[in-house]
């Protein structure tokens, strides 16, 4: 790792970025993206990894660093305190992340020459321990000045400021105080992995990973799932996302992009449209293939009642790439993985999966399932994403991902009553009359061999993320959804219920 970064920084593209010369040719785009690189450089292979030589690589020889509880450093005492306080021999490793579109790029010219930039932003900190437990520490704002030494970014100034713990937020206190009772029962049921995000206060508090993805090889932190039907909400707020920039209309029939031949004749396709689909009113039944004949038909007229359909997501699916010539992929990517950071998240194994770090599925009796690699989107089923990247997803979700305060309210907003079920808002299963008041959204995921749980309680920001590789998860998440989301989970468990 040392020899990539090391070249990265003598020779490539970040030196063409950085070049004096070619300052004034570059975008606003171009100049952010070396800056947040560089960033990567100190934080996630310095501070995260503890590559000491990448950190040494890009401080200026004259670094001033301004804390506002530790004082000022240069550049000496920086990398002693880097070198023992963040990479010596503790018992819980320091963390630092990114809190999600927080982070901003101002570029410095003089007379229309590139000579630096000011990057801004807030960032929170974890401790992990040697199990690969992390827990939120604290957090604070800051400011760096990057400046352009030659034909490098070097990092020159540093204002690191508003530093809070998290002691007042109860954040330090364990998640799963039992954690060998969890391993019994997962033991007893043959599971064999899974993955547990608790987010408190609109921050992700914890990442749990439990088992092993085959004998004698633990399931990282990192470990990467298929999340069934969870999928459906990413495809949702993606949507939401291109309506919100003006580039879709949630009320324009489907029809003006795609028709599928099943229903080309149908009257009810010319009233179908993408708020149907995502509040699963759209008259479909959930697949096709359920049907003897294997043809898609209308059941009943869209908007009439709700009825769960993943045909309904992938002719949307259909519909957006006829509409923008683009995969849901990559405009999942332009719309939330990239912002976000979520870079382990792909609806594709053919979209650059570590399948070293994938939890294969798993039958009922703990026995792995013939491997899967597909290669074809769909929107409704089989996205593949870690615990840290879905959970990141859901902060952003109850953050109202920037959306005009209409669009946010129909997020929510019920279109039926609970008589048929968990009623629908767009994307997300909607639960009202929580004990003590307020709302959850919630959305599950169930394949052969996959379960998984979202559950967000936007008001107050919190939530957890169930995940897992095995069906047997029934009871040991019910028992975990019931006391890990207070006061509301016997509400949320009871509404899954049925009761």
């Amino acid at each position: 790792m040392i020899g990539k970064v090391g070249s990265l920084i003598a020779t490539g593209a970040l030196l063409a970025l950085a070049a004096p010369t070619l300052a004034q040719e570059l975008s606003t785009e171009d100049i952010e993206a070396a800056v947040l690189t560089m960033d990567d450089v100190v934080f996630d292979q310095g501070f995260n990894r503890c590559n000491i030589p990448a950190v040494e690589a890009v401080l200026s020889d004259d670094l001033e660093f301004y804390h506002d509880v530790g004082g000022i450093q240069d550049r000496d005492a920086f990398l002693k305190a880097f070198t023992s306080n963040i990479c010596g021999d503790n018992p819980l490793k320091p963390i630092r992340r990114i809190v999600p579109d927080t982070q901003r790029v101002f570029p410095l010219y003089a007379d229309g020459v590139l000579y630096g930039a000011i990057q801004e932003g807030d960032h929170n900190f974890y401790e992990r321990a040697d199990d690969g437990t992390e827990t939120l520490a604290g957090s604070a704002a800051f400011t760096t000045m990057w400046l352009l030494e030659g034909e490098a970014w070097k990092m020159h100034r540093v204002l690191s400021y508003d530093h809070s713990g998290a002691e007042s937020a109860g954040y330090r206190s364990p998640l799963f105080e039992n954690e060998l009772h969890i391993e019994a029962a997962m033991e007893m049921l043959d599971i064999p992995s899974m993955a547990f995000a608790r987010i408190k206060g609109g921050q992700i508090q914890q990442i749990r990973v439990f088992g092993e993805l085959s004998d004698g090889v633990a399931a990282p932190l990192d470990t990467i799932y298929n999340i069934a039907s969870l999928t459906k909400p990413v495809t949702a707020m993606t949507t939401l996302k291109l309506v919100d920039a003006g580039l879709f209309d949630l009320d324009e029939p489907l029809m003006r992009y795609y028709v599928d031949p099943d229903v080309a004749d149908a009257p009810e396709l010319r009233v179908l449209t993408a708020r149907h689909v995502l509040t699963h009113r759209t008259g479909f039944p959930n697949w096709r293939y359920l049907a003897d004949d294997n043809v898609l038909r209308f059941q009943f007229q869209p908007g009439a009642r709700t009825q769960y359909s993943g045909e309904g997501m992938e002719y949307l699916r259909r519909a957006l790439k006829a509409k923008f010539g683009k995969t849901l992929e990559v405009l999942a990517q332009e719309q939330l993985f990239g912002p976000l950071g979520m870079k382990d998240t792909h609806f594709t194994f053919a979209d650059g999966v570590d399948r070293s770090r994938y939890a294969q599925p798993h039958d009922s009796d703990g026995e792995p399932l013939d491997g899967e690699t597909h290669t074809q989107a769909n929107a409704a089923d089989n996205l593949l994403t870690s615990a840290r990247d879905y959970a990141t997803f859901m902060v952003y979700v109850m953050d109202g991902m920037d959306l005009s305060p209409e669009l946010a309210r129909a997020m929510v907003t019920p279109v039926a009553s609970e008589e048929d079920g968990i009623p629908f808002g767009l994307g997300w299963q909607i639960i009202q009359n929580l004990d003590g008041g307020g709302y959850a959204l919630q959305h599950t995921g169930a394949d052969v061999g996959a379960r998984s749980i979202a559950v967000m309680y936007p008001e107050t920001g919190d939530g957890i993320l169930l995940l897992s590789n095995s069906a047997n998860t029934g009871d040991l998440w019910a028992k975990l959804i019931s006391e890990s989301v207070q006061p509301g989970g016997e509400t949320v468990l009871r509404r899954n219920l049925g009761n």
